[in-house]
């Protein structure tokens, strides 16, 4: 598969992942009482929660949160650009999905003012499929970060 075609098909995951954040908060919220009575062992509830802070509801001014939130996007599609510019496209992919987190809570926070959380985890946190792809991406993103320091320190030995 060539670099434009590899490119393309992880644009279209990107916006799959959005659509179904998006799809999931959707139902979540129209229908709260589906899942009310739905529990793990009390690891894990379905709960749905309006999210006016960041993470772990910590509450700051709305315009500061849409102000970061924006920055963060615009530096995350600066690191998209440069890594597709050096033809990493395993880089690509991960930022793709952190990217796809972020944009799934932000049109949360533009169209409704608040982000929809319902992955209750009672002893942890409440939150969404969009913050376990940040979560995840900003995961690997650093894995992959320790593993070329690792290389260089090796290689200077």
């Amino acid at each position: 598969m060539n670099k434009k075609l590899k490119t393309t098909f992880i644009f279209i995951v990107g916006i799959v992942l959005v659509a179904i954040d998006q799809f999931s908060k959707n139902y979540i919220s129209k229908n709260p009482d589906t899942f009310r009575d739905f529990s793990i062992e009390n690891l894990l509830e379905i709960t749905f929660t309006k999210n006016y802070g960041i993470a772990f509801n910590f509450r700051i001014p709305h315009i500061l949160l849409f102000l970061l939130s924006t920055i963060t996007i615009l530096f995350l599609l600066y690191l998209l650009q440069k890594n597709y510019r050096k033809n990493n496209l395993g880089g690509v992919l991960i930022i793709t999905v952190i990217l796809a987190g972020a944009i799934s809570n932000l049109i949360d926070r533009i169209y409704l003012g608040y982000v929809i959380d319902f992955i209750n985890i009672p002893w942890f946190s409440i939150f969404n499929l969009a913050d376990i792809l940040i979560v995840l991406g900003v995961g690997f993103l650093l894995k992959e970060e320790l593993l070329k320091k690792k290389i260089i320190i090796k290689s200077t030995i």
